[in-house]
């Protein structure tokens, strides 16, 4: 509790500071004096009496600086000290201060950006039930130069279809192994053709994160099979109701893709 105290009574003393400082120069100046005239009345000059009564008192500033030390945050009182000289900086050179703020609001902008793409993209969990089992899976093919990771339209560690299956049948340790190649670029036609980005997915993609669609099913393991001539699709919330008004009678009707 005193050392709540002690602290609170330093966070004061920041403010009025000035005035405090003041008091102690007319202090320190009246302790200067009086040891001046007691060596006057011994007999010293003026000068030889004010350096003697100085050496007595010790150092002027660093008596000063202990004083404040002991009274008030040093720490604070400092970045205070550099904050109020960098303004007075910056009001002197207008030029330079709407370029460095300029340069601030682009870095922190950057800043913000980056980190909201990297948090949406690797941060933050999945939005489905036991995020935190979800992991991602890759393989590596070793040579003798070492470990080498395939490469697959730029993305590393992708799997073809066929190995993903032998993965997921010969799955012993995972509740379920799903695969997916996402930035799937597709165009929709009908009345209002669209560009779209989506993704091919394994049919238990669903199963496997726990997730059933709002409306309709998810894939059947009949449609995964090769030469499958009805793909099914299963659309996001978003292009539902933006390019098909949240019509519930589209599930189950045909979609132009291209």
């Amino acid at each position: 509790m005193r050392s709540l105290r002690a602290w609170l009574l330093r966070l004061v003393a920041l403010f009025g500071s000035e005035g405090r400082d003041r008091d102690l120069a007319e202090e320190m100046e009246a302790h200067v004096l009086m040891h001046v005239e007691e060596n006057l009345h011994a007999g010293m000059s003026l000068g030889e009496a004010r350096r003697d009564a100085r050496i007595k008192l010790g150092g002027m500033e660093q008596t000063k600086e202990n004083y404040r030390a002991r009274r008030g945050l040093p720490l604070l009182e400092n970045f205070l000290s550099d904050l109020r000289f960098g303004a007075r900086a910056l009001r002197k050179n207008p030029g330079f201060t709407a370029v460095a703020v300029l340069t601030l609001v682009l870095g922190i902008g950057l800043n913000t950006g980056i980190f909201t793409i990297l948090n949406g993209a690797a941060l933050r969990l999945l939005p489905v039930p036991h995020a935190e089992e979800v992991v991602a899976v890759s393989q590596t093919y070793r040579k003798l130069q070492g470990p080498v990771r395939r490469n697959v339209r730029q993305n590393a560690s992708f799997f073809s279809y066929s190995e993903y299956t032998a993965y997921r049948d010969q799955n012993d340790v995972f509740s379920g192994l799903l695969a997916y190649a996402p930035f799937v670029e597709v165009n929709m036609g009908g009345a209002h053709p669209q560009h779209l980005i989506g993704a091919l997915t394994s049919c238990n993609y669903f199963d496997v994160l726990q997730v059933p669609p709002a409306l309709g099913r998810g894939f059947r393991d009949a449609e995964c099979i090769a030469g499958n001539t009805a793909p099914v699709v299963v659309l996001s919330d978003g292009l539902w109701r933006s390019a098909f008004g949240a019509d519930t009678s589209i599930v189950g009707k045909r979609v132009i893709w291209a």
